[in-house]
């Protein structure tokens, strides 16, 4: 199936793309494209007998823009030619102090040259602080026999005429070995051209991902005229491979069953029910919390963080006037004003100046304090939300300027669901078939683990989530590094997170015992990854309650939940929502789900933009004995819950929550760490040699909030 569109089109992976068609711009030298999935799996028909199927979807990814090397690293860099770009390299004079490591993204980028008067690929394995001037080798003169030190520049004069425009760049020394010597070949940037068609495999910008968001979103009927386009580059009825072997594949798509669950209503305060319908979405205006906190605000400032379109210090009084508002009509108890402050460039000494002035002023420490920034920045929100829970123990609502400004009445009370939920409250309940429906004792668990991005050696941080109410509202979590591209969660990092927090769970949910019943989600793991997670994470947390309770039988339901997946689903007619995506509740079972395992897909949400990608739920145990209606409507129902939305969402709470705890991970990484990793991207690495995470402060129980949202 492969041979055949390989021989005409770009092949990565699983993915084909054609050669030569229009890309997009996404910036600094990078490419969108959009090709074609194809692969084969089992399936189980949907007149329920065991069958092959291929799949097919859009496939997206990016491309290096077709450039010199010389002009790729100006982009990369933000330069504006190829002297600027020597002068940040730092790269004349002898080299010593050459900062190459800015051109760490093009290891392993493959380049080709012209000058031996045919085009020769090459590797690119590292670059070198010498330059082509400083950077000399042994050459023996073919007509006097005299071997001698000489340098690039005077080589590429002497030998092939070219005299180095750029002399002062580093020099790159790629993979392709002499026949003649164990030794790499060293050549000057300004010789080499990025091989074409070539991807990009490193982490997209903000701008960039921004961009290609909007290049890979597009509404069903748009994604379906791609993957009819795609499949005329794929031509199987003319593929003489295939047709060697006499195997045809229909052009005509999969049409299956589907069923739509009943939605729950949704609890607010004051006995108010809110039917969402079918619409997948419902108002918070005149609605109560169901649960507010229980501490009232007391003590709880506002920083105003300066900078380019920061506000003044009334107008963030009057955002924390129409805050309190909307906080308060959402039942929210706020017994003192906020002590409101302008900080310096230096937002941790400013938090720490805010914080002091709150703890004298009150005679309590902090509950919550809000940053206003002026705009998104990653290092200055990552340094709030460390200073805040590793280092004083209080939670943060970051807020941007411009929207903060505004004062609108939906975003203060999108902004009120958030801090009602650090604050120990639940914005919403769910009234449905299963909702509240379980044992008492049933645990729910949601595990994510989160990597760094292609290229980087940041480390993979490990999340758990715990349900820690009768319902599942409220979760409370734990994160730790788990080495570099580990999946699996380590033993050590499921004995130090959920340990701590069964712990407590038995004394606020258990009465004072371990659960009986544990609905384990994980999120991210592979099909061949599933027999690890029994053997290894699950047999880990089997010890954990053991060790608490030795007496203990604790019964797990393991589900994965997946949404990297190329599966996707047009309903037919008008049984589909307004953008002809499924409506939320869309359960699907058959068709295209495993001959003989226990899958099934469900779309629980309702698409904003873009084509709905539905969930691939695999339950890989089952020793509670759940129905399978039961657990299908626990899913659904669940995905009403959400904290901060009021919409249902694509995947379970515990998950999504995980997902969200993972990515604050990062920014409780100990500064210094990940800048002192070195070695290229994609190569794993133990948990026990990466540093941990900065820890979580003990002054005051924000571990046992939602700190994360």
């Amino acid at each position: 199936m492969r041979e055949g569109p390989s021989k005409h089109m770009i092949t990565i992976k699983r993915n084909f793309f054609a050669k030569g068609e229009a890309r997009f711009d996404l910036g600094t030298g990078v490419q969108a494209a959009k090709g074609v999935y194809a692969s084969i799996r089992p399936t189980l028909s949907a007149g329920g007998l065991p069958s092959l199927a291929v799949n097919v979807d859009v496939a997206n990814t990016t491309f290096w823009t077709k450039a010199t090397l010389m002009q790729a690293a100006c982009n990369v860099l933000g330069t504006r030619d190829p002297q600027q770009l020597a002068t940040n390299l730092n790269a004349g004079g002898d080299g010593k102090n050459a900062r190459v490591e800015l051109l760490r993204p093009f290891r392993g980028v493959n380049v080709t040259t012209k000058h031996l008067g045919e085009q020769r690929s090459y590797k690119i394995r590292s670059f070198l602080k010498a330059n082509a001037r400083t950077y000399t080798f042994k050459h023996t003169d073919q007509k006097t026999g005299k071997t001698t030190d000489v340098s690039l520049v005077d080589y590429f004069r002497n030998t092939y005429r070219i005299n180095l425009a750029h002399p002062n760049l580093p020099v790159l020394e790629t993979t392709k070995q002499l026949k003649e010597a164990k030794s790499f070949v060293c050549l000057p940037m300004e010789l080499c051209d990025l091989r074409e068609d070539q991807r990009y495999a490193l982490k997209l910008s903000d701008r960039q991902t921004s961009e290609m968001i909007k290049f890979a979103v597009t509404l069903p009927d748009q994604r379906w005229g791609a993957i009819e386009k795609g499949l005329t580059h794929l031509d199987w009825a003319q593929d003489r491979y295939m047709a060697n072997y006499g195997l045809k594949i229909t052009d005509k798509p999969t049409t299956v069953k589907g069923r739509v669950l009943p939605n729950p209503k949704i609890l607010f305060g004051g006995t108010k029910i809110v039917d969402p319908r079918n619409t997948g979405r419902w108002d918070l205006r005149g609605q109560r919390f169901i649960e507010p906190n229980k501490n009232p605000l007391t003590a709880w400032g506002l920083l105003i963080h300066p900078g380019r379109g920061a506000l003044t210090k009334q107008q963030g009084e009057e955002f924390m006037a129409a805050f309190t508002a909307a906080y308060k009509g959402h039942g929210g108890q706020i017994k003192n004003p906020p002590i409101v402050q302008v900080g310096t460039q230096d937002v941790s000494a400013s938090l720490e100046v805010l914080y002091n002035t709150v703890g004298k002023t009150h005679q309590q420490k902090s509950q919550i304090i809000f940053v206003i920034v002026p705009s998104r920045d990653s290092t200055t929100y990552n340094r709030i939300k460390l200073n805040g829970e590793c280092r004083w123990g209080f939670v943060t609502q970051v807020l941007q300027a411009e929207k903060a400004g505004k004062m609108q009445p939906q975003y203060c009370s999108n902004v009120a669901m958030k801090v009602n939920a650090k604050l120990g409250g639940v914005t919403s309940g769910v009234q449905g078939l299963k909702s509240g429906k379980f044992p008492r004792s049933t645990m729910v668990i949601g595990a994510d683990v989160s990597h760094g991005g292609a290229g980087s050696m940041a480390p993979s941080i490990a999340a758990m989530t715990v349900s820690f109410d009768r319902a599942a509202y409220r979760y409370v979590a734990a994160v730790q590094t788990n080495g570099i591209r580990i999946e699996m969660i380590t033993k050590e990092n499921i004995n130090s997170m959920l340990g701590p927090i069964t712990t407590n769970w038995m004394k606020v949910v258990g009465n004072n015992a371990v659960p009986a019943h544990v609905i384990y989600f994980r999120d991210g793991v592979s099909e061949g990854q599933y027999a690890h997670v029994l053997t290894q994470e699950l047999a880990d947390m089997r010890a954990v309650f053991k060790k608490i309770d030795p007496s203990s039988n604790v019964k797990f339901t393991v589900v994965i939940a997946t949404k990297r997946h190329h599966v996707r689903f047009f309903p037919n007619g008008p049984s589909g929502d307004r953008n002809h995506n499924p409506q939320p509740g869309t359960l699907v079972e058959k068709g295209v789900t495993h001959p003989f395992e226990y899958d099934f897909y469900l779309c629980s949400h309702s698409a904003i933009k873009g084509t709905a990608r539905p969930v691939h739920y695999h339950v890989i145990l089952d020793e509670m004995n759940m129905g399978v209606e039961d657990l299908q409507n626990f899913i659904y129902e669940s995905s009403y819950s959400y904290c901060r939305s009021t919409t249902p969402i694509s995947l379970p709470p515990p998950v999504y929550y995980a997902h969200l705890a993972s990515n604050r991970g990062i920014c409780h990484i100990r500064k210094g760490v990940e800048a002192s990793e070195t070695g290229s991207g994609g190569h794993q690495r133990a948990a026990e040699d990466v540093p941990k995470l900065a820890p979580m402060s003990e002054q005051t129980p924000i571990k046992g909030t939602m700190w994360y949202v």
